[in-house]
C-alpha cells in the first residue's frame, strides 16, 4: 500500500508565491469589510509605538508586544465598559515598512472606537476618560488618526496588512468579539447570469455590461473598490463595486445609536 501523501513540513516547499499572494490578497479583502461594517468616521486608527526603555522591557520580541497591545485593549474595554459604551477594536502588530516592506522597529496598529477619545482644546494629545493614551500605553508614544468619512476601507486595510509578519497559520489580525459581520455577496456572474440580472434587476439598481474584450465594466454612478487582473484566456474577472443606493444608506451614526451597538451597513 502506498504511503500517505507527505504534508508541506515533510517535502519542504510550502506554499508557493503565486499562493502567498493570493493569500495576501484575500487577507486584505476580508480586513476590509470588518472595518467598513463595524468602523465608521470618528473611530481611530491608534499607532502604539516602542521607546528604547519599551523596547528593552519587551526585549524586542514580537509575542511580547503582540501581549503587551492585547493588555492596553483590554484596558480600554474596562474603561470603555464602566461608561456602558460599545467598544470594538481590530489590533495587528507591525514589524515592516508599509512602502518598502524592509524591517521596521516594532510597533502595533489598532483600529478602536472614538466614542470616549477626544483632544480637549489647548491639550496637546489624545485623552481617554481625561487620561492620555500613551500614560495608558506605557511603552512609548500613541499617535492618534480618526476615520475619515469614506466610501471603503480597503487602503486602511492595505496599508495594515502590509506591515503585519506573514507566518505559516498566524492570524494577522485580533479581533473583539462583538465586531458586526460584513453584510455583502460574492456572487460568480456568467454572461447568461449577467443577461438574467439585468432583465430582471429592480428599479434603481444598475445595468451590467461586459466590455468588448469581455471584462465587467463598473456601472455608472458606482464607486470602484476593487478592479481586479482580466484573464482573457478563461475569462475571469474580479471586480468590487459600491452600489449607488449605499451612500444613502450610511449616515454618520448618532451617538445614542452607536452606544447601542445597533447594527450598521458595509
Amino acid at each position: 500500500m502506498p504511503r500517505e501523501k507527505p504534508g508541506k513540513k515533510e517535502t519542504g516547499r510550502g506554499s508557493s508565491q503565486k499562493k502567498k499572494d493570493a493569500n495576501g490578497s484575500q487577507a486584505i479583502r476580508r480586513l476590509a469589510r470588518i472595518l467598513n461594517a463595524s468602523f465608521h468616521p470618528g473611530d481611530c486608527l491608534l499607532t502604539l509605538h516602542f521607546d528604547e526603555p519599551g523596547l528593552r522591557r519587551i526585549e524586542n520580541d514580537h509575542d511580547t508586544a503582540d501581549h503587551q497591545m492585547m493588555l492596553f485593549l483590554r484596558r480600554m474595554q474596562y474603561a470603555y465598559k464602566k461608561r456602558g459604551v460599545i467598544f470594538r477594536y481590530v489590533g495587528m502588530t507591525s514589524e515592516k515598512d508599509d512602502e518598502t516592506l524592509a524591517p521596521a522597529r516594532l510597533h502595533c496598529h489598532c483600529v478602536v472606537s472614538g466614542d470616549l477619545i477626544s483632544k480637549p482644546e489647548g491639550c496637546g494629545e489624545y485623552l481617554l476618560n481625561g487620561k492620555p493614551l500613551r500614560e495608558m500605553w506605557g511603552y512609548g508614544t500613541a499617535d492618534v488618526q480618526l476615520l475619515r468619512h469614506q466610501d471603503d476601507y480597503t487602503a486602511l486595510a492595505v496599508y495594515l496588512c502590509r506591515q503585519a509578519r506573514c507566518l505559516p497559520d498566524e492570524k494577522r489580525w485580533h479581533p473583539s468579539r462583538n465586531l458586526l459581520k460584513p453584510d455583502c455577496v460574492d456572487v460568480e456572474l456568467t454572461t447568461q447570469a449577467i443577461q438574467d440580472y439585468n432583465r430582471h434587476k429592480r428599479k434603481g439598481m444598475p445595468t451590467l455590461k461586459l466590455g468588448a474584450d469581455g471584462r465587467l465594466l463598473i456601472p455608472t454612478r458606482c464607486t470602484c473598490l476593487d478592479d481586479g487582473e482580466y484573464i482573457p484566456a478563461i475569462g475571469t474577472h474580479y471586480v468590487r463595486f459600491l452600489m449607488p443606493e449605499a451612500r444613502k444608506l450610511a449616515p454618520i451614526v448618532p451617538e445614542h445609536e452607536r452606544r447601542g451597538g445597533g447594527r450598521r451597513r458595509v
